[in-house]
């Protein structure tokens, strides 16, 4: 049996709550800021008529609202989304020097991760008493919420056709780590061979379907969101977008491109969750901590030669909690620094997973790490290692892991590495 492609990140592209591209959000980072926060509505009035009982906080949606869709096209939130990840993808693929040929050529495929094409509750209550025959003739609003609309089949197959793939696009559904799933699909497909090129690509909008589900769940904050802060509040929904492009080590290096992260250890597990009646946030640190070890086996990495983790800290105690307990039965005596982002991004479920393998791919690569900010008392009874309101830390090793949990009991834990060679 030949030996797995060793896999590496070759470009990356992200659009989140601090800016319109990565840079912008690495520069962001570096300053300590926060993405503009404002409420979902324009008053309590309207939270309390659709059954939340306060009007729930949200990072500002500044770019996918305003997204184009492409030329010609304007029939529903499909397009509006496909003029969203177009960009993104182009942006990705030019930091990796390749171009829509190499697509073609090189046995490429894309992994569409997220919750897919969600409708705008609002837009249904004003057609309730209005579904005869003459007016789905006449009205345009009630057309549009046909489900056509909202199939992401139509953004794979138009994926397929514009980036000239053999395969059809990969959609990827499991909740908060969607992204995470997606990029394991993805940087499996190399290592076995059975693909050249992979794109993950992942968004993720606030919509009012959110905030029900999450509300109805008890788990969204009044003001802040603050991952493993002592009061736990909730969490403060984000937008976010990102695409990341994989391929084999022999490909990048045939081109030159020498800053490239590896994806060095990846493991995939299921627990608890809604699928098996667990309570959704409050995952199993045993099942966490057993995914992190096999990563790190596959990835033939001892604990203390990782130099920071990336957790999913979604700022829901129980969570933050297994979470905590889970990085403390991995590294025992060894510390490490932990880190998490939400609070100044917001909370962007299905985009999360990549959005932070972006941001540590950037640091592994800069040999540092960006401290959080927060607005609140950290935990420090959950003994770990927080990187928080302070000056840049040089990473003592080039390697780090990411965890991840869907609410559905899903868990990945993703080892990566500056190659050494």
């Amino acid at each position: 049996m030949n030996d797995p492609e060793r896999v590496v990140v070759t470009g990356i592209a992200v659009r989140s709550g601090l800016g319109g591209d990565f840079q912008t959000l690495i520069h962001g980072l570096e300053i300590g800021e926060f993405a503009p926060v404002k409420p979902f509505f324009p008053n309590e009035i309207i939270s309390k008529a659709v059954g939340l009982p306060f009007n729930p906080p949200y990072v500002f949606d500044a770019f996918s609202r305003k997204s184009i869709p492409p030329e010609g096209k304007n029939t529903g939130p499909g397009d509006r989304i496909l003029g969203m990840l177009e960009p993104i993808i182009d942006e990705a693929l030019a930091q990796a020097n390749l171009g829509v040929e190499d697509l073609e050529h090189g046995r490429a495929r894309i992994y569409i991760a997220g919750v897919g094409i969600q409708p705008e509750i609002l837009n249904f209550f004003s057609f309730i008493a209005r579904n005869d025959q003459e007016d789905l003739r006449q009205n345009k609003g009630i057309r549009q919420c046909h489900y056509k609309y909202y199939s992401q089949k139509a953004i794979a197959r138009s994926l397929a056709k514009n980036y000239h793939l053999t395969r059809p696009p990969v959609s990827v559904y499991s909740a908060s780590c969607s992204s995470l799933a997606a990029l394991y699909l993805a940087q499996s497909a190399i290592a076995s061979g059975r693909s050249g090129i992979a794109i993950v690509v992942t968004w993720q909008e606030v919509t009012l379907y959110d905030l029900l589900f999450l509300g109805g769940l008890n788990a969204l904050a009044r003001t802040a969101s603050h991952p493993f802060g002592s009061g736990g509040e909730g969490v403060v929904l984000g937008a976010g977008a990102a695409a990341i492009v994989l391929e084999n080590s022999s490909r990048g290096r045939q081109r030159k491109m020498s800053d490239l992260v590896e994806i060095r250890g990846f493991s995939t597990s299921q627990s608890g969750g809604l699928s098996q009646g667990g309570h959704s946030f409050s995952p199993d640190f045993r099942v966490i901590g057993k995914t992190i070890s096999k990563a790190l086996e596959h990835a033939k990495c001892r604990p203390e030669e990782v130099s920071v983790v990336l957790p999913h800290g979604n700022g829901l105690r129980s969570s933050d909690k297994a979470e905590a307990l889970a990085i403390r039965k991995v590294w025992g005596n060894h510390p490490v620094s932990v880190s998490s982002y939400k609070s100044q991004l917001g909370y962007t479920l299905a985009a999360s997973g990549l959005i932070d393998i972006a941001i540590l791919s950037e640091a592994l690569l800069a040999g540092r790490l960006l401290a959080f900010r927060t607005k609140g008392q950290l935990d420090g009874h959950l003994g770990l290692c927080f990187h928080a309101d302070a000056p840049p830390q040089r990473l003592k090793t080039g390697t780090a892991v990411k965890i991840g949990i869907g609410i559905e009991g899903s868990v990945a834990a993703c080892v990566l590495s500056v190659p050494s060679e």
